[in-house]
Parts: structure tokens; C-alpha cells; sequence
């Protein structure tokens, strides 16, 4: 994989870099804001409320 260059990038970004048959030599990077600490445990505290009433 090509070295994907991070200096630009915060530290609160999510970044996905794709590399399949048509991006093998230049992947397809896909960037943008992460929700931060409190969505994510928000989120996950909702995911695994749900989870215990599926069981």
C-alpha cells in the first residue's frame, strides 16, 4: 500500500483508507469528523441496552 501522508489530519478524524483491485496504487480515503467521547459511549451504552432486551 502507498504511504498515506497523516500530517494534514486531526486527531479527531476517522479515516478509512480502501485499497481494492481499482485503488491498489492510490487508495480511495474517505475523511471526516469522529462524534467524540460523549456520542460514542452514548451510543455504545444504547447498543448494549438494546442487546440486553433482545436476550
Amino acid at each position: 500500500m502507498k504511504t498515506i501522508r497523516w500530517h494534514h489530519w486531526l486527531p479527531c478524524d476517522n479515516v478509512f483508507a480502501i485499497e481494492s483491485r481499482w485503488y491498489r496504487d492510490n487508495p480511495l480515503v474517505i475523511r471526516g469528523p469522529g462524534a467524540g467521547r460523549d456520542v460514542t459511549a452514548g451510543a455504545i451504552q444504547s447498543d448494549i441496552n438494546r442487546l440486553a432486551q433482545l436476550l
